[in-house]
């Protein structure tokens, strides 16, 4: 008995660290095309559009924040206690919801586009499909997630890095061969997005996990769930952003542009903690259903070693940006190695709060961890007021740090009103 038990382990064990090294591959050619992208976009762009483009992305990710409503939280809460079914019916009216909400943004991003010709330096035209292009990464991010929580992660794998190696394509032919500037690299993501988002609705269908038939009861539990993510999703997306909307409104899209480096080379730390993160959560779900000491203890002893590594790899990849910027970037992108040590340990700051999120999913307190963000956010915005006025870049760097500090922080002590861990051993 004790033997059958050991390889039982020994398999889950294997299995686990299987699917974290497919995750962690994926990852890291997922991440490597802004990185492959960037000698490239800095000599073919220049420093305006360079800057322009950091703020679209950041405007999609505002986008994908406010239309997806971090929907496809609800599978994965879900997953592990409904049928196929169920889940089919549940994904069915998630895309329902989720087209409601395109139509209303559309509506709002229209009315914007008729009414100025730039916003933030984006021309209004491109700004008006920021709608259709989250809703797209949201299709995408269904079926994902549904991979991710089947245990089926290199179909994982070949949506991710698939979509990826077309929109690295279409951008190299677009920017660098036709020199199409900005109006190219937007044009390379709108495309392999919406293509994506197309074929994943497709595989949805054709694997069983899609019924469009409403249910009265399943919207209230989306909404029920998705709704109180709405101002967490905006106020986490206010903190990733609006320290560039502030330096391009005070410093210039040139600022932005240099920020945009830095932040790049510290979101190689991403490589590690999404692959982490991917296996992470629904393995906490299943573990926080057990309610018991030992698995309490164990749920704590990996998070320790999980807040150790991504500060360790912070470090390593600021000592790295030293040595690569200077090579990667024209000589004008260079101060950028001056800020990446403050992203990096920002960024790891934001993995921690990542790896605690699914407790309140789990226990459904969505409405207090959009309380915390908000709150976060609002402070965020006046810690970038008054240090970017006086410091410029280094203000947004050291905001940016200080804000996902808080956040960490201020979520850490709420978990622990929500579930008693042993942080200290013996308590």
């Amino acid at each position: 008995m004790l033997f059958f038990l050991s390889k039982s382990l020994s398999f889950v064990m294997l299995e686990r660290s299987r699917h974290f090294l497919i995750y962690f591959v994926s990852s890291v050619m997922n991440k490597l095309m802004p990185l492959i992208l960037l000698p490239i976009l800095t000599r073919f762009l220049s420093e305006n559009e360079f800057g322009a483009l950091a703020i679209y992305q950041l405007l999609l990710v505002l986008s994908v924040s406010v239309v997806g409503m971090n929907i496809q939280n609800n599978i994965t809460k879900s997953f592990y206690d409904k049928t196929k079914d169920e889940i089919a019916l549940l994904i069915g009216n998630v895309i329902f919801t989720l087209t409601l909400s395109l139509i209303l943004w559309s509506v709002v991003s229209l009315v914007i586009y008729l009414s100025i010709e730039e916003v933030f330096s984006v021309p209004a035209g491109w700004f008006a499909l920021l709608p259709f292009i989250a809703f797209c990464s949201v299709l995408i991010e269904l079926l994902l997630t549904v991979y991710r929580n089947d245990g089926k992660p290199l179909n994982f794998a070949g949506i991710e890095v698939g979509r990826s190696a077309i929109e690295l394509i279409l951008t190299l032919y677009l920017v660098v061969v036709i020199t199409a500037g900005l109006s190219g690299r937007l044009s390379a993501m709108l495309i392999a997005i919406g293509s994506f988002a197309l074929f994943s609705v497709y595989i949805l269908k054709r694997s069983g996990y899609i019924n469009y038939e409403l249910n009265r009861n399943y919207l209230r539990e989306i909404l029920l769930v998705s709704l109180p993510l709405i101002p967490h999703a905006l106020a986490g997306a206010s903190l990733s952003m609006s320290n560039r909307l502030f330096l391009e409104r005070i410093e210039g899209t040139s600022a932005v542009a240099v920020f945009a480096v830095s932040y790049q080379f510290a979101m190689v730390l991403s490589l590690v903690t999404i692959a982490l993160n991917r296996t992470w959560a629904p393995w906490l779900y299943k573990a926080i259903s057990k309610d018991s000491v030992v698995t309490k203890n164990e749920i704590v002893q990996k998070l320790y070693i999980y807040w150790v590594a991504v500060f360790v790899i912070s470090l390593i990849v600021t000592l790295a940006s030293y040595f690569l910027i200077p090579i990667v970037v024209p000589p004008q992108y260079h101060a950028a190695y001056d800020f990446v040590i403050y992203l990096a340990v920002g960024y790891s700051f934001y993995a921690m709060y990542n790896s605690i999120f699914p407790f309140f999913v789990y226990y459904s307190r969505t409405k207090m961890i959009a309380v915390i963000t908000f709150s976060v956010a609002i402070v965020s915005l006046l810690i970038n007021f008054f240090l970017i006025q006086e410091k410029g870049i280094m203000g947004a760097s050291l905001s940016f740090l200080i804000s996902y500090l808080l956040l960490f922080i201020i979520s850490f002590i709420a978990v622990n009103s929500l579930i008693k861990m042993p942080w200290i051993r013996g308590k």
